[in-house]
């Protein structure tokens, strides 16, 4: 390979690796952002930041009580 092909591909590499850590820098910075909303939201809409955060919302299962003869249920 000619000396200036490998020049011109180390520079694109370089290039792209400043991208990319430019990229990554953004993304944090919109990850943070993100979850300092979320903390926010959640004690005004619990319910949607657990659906938002992927966690698992277990809804109390109401207890069933009977008053009487339990034969009276049909």
């Amino acid at each position: 390979m000619s000396q200036t092909i490998i020049r011109s591909l180390k520079s694109q590499n370089a290039f792209l690796q400043r991208e990319i850590e430019s990229h990554s820098r953004a993304i944090d910075s919109l990850s943070q952002q993100l979850a300092d909303a979320l903390n926010r939201l959640k004690q005004y809409e619990p319910e949607f930041v657990a659906a938002v955060a992927g966690e698992e919302r277990r809804e109390q299962t109401p207890a069933v009580v009977t008053d009487g003869d339990p034969t009276d249920a049909d």
